[in-house]
């Protein structure tokens, strides 16, 4: 699986890498301050906003850039993201129905992570 080359189960060797691994650690500065699930400027939850709206709210122009940018350099996006304040958020993967790339990569991505599957 070329996805998965390179990378074992705590760290990424970047002699059997091929491709790129991007990081982004956090997105959601506005609600990671205030410790809330919304962005306090706009009360809007950045997960249900997707792909976003580059002339919208706080929020949509946040989901927008960061939409647009990933969807520029990637193959494969993870997304991990807290519950807030009052949520705990077990892990898990979510993958589309279709019969697709994505949809079989997604699988063979949550097997590699040791993430269950039904």
């Amino acid at each position: 699986m070329q996805f998965c080359l390179g990378i074992t189960k705590n760290k990424i060797n970047p002699k059997n890498l091929k491709g790129s691994v991007i990081f982004i650690p956090m997105v959601n500065i506005p609600a990671f301050q205030a410790q809330k699930r919304c962005n306090p400027l706009d009360n809007k939850n950045l997960n249900r906003l997707f792909p976003g709206d580059s002339s919208g709210e706080n929020s949509e122009k946040i989901a927008f850039f960061v939409f647009e940018q990933a969807n520029k350099i990637a193959n494969i996006i993870v997304d991990l993201h807290s519950g807030g304040e009052r949520w705990v958020v077990p892990f898990y993967v979510l993958v589309p129905r279709e019969d697709t790339v994505t949809h079989i990569n997604s699988l063979e991505l949550a097997k590699f992570i040791d993430c269950p599957t039904i």
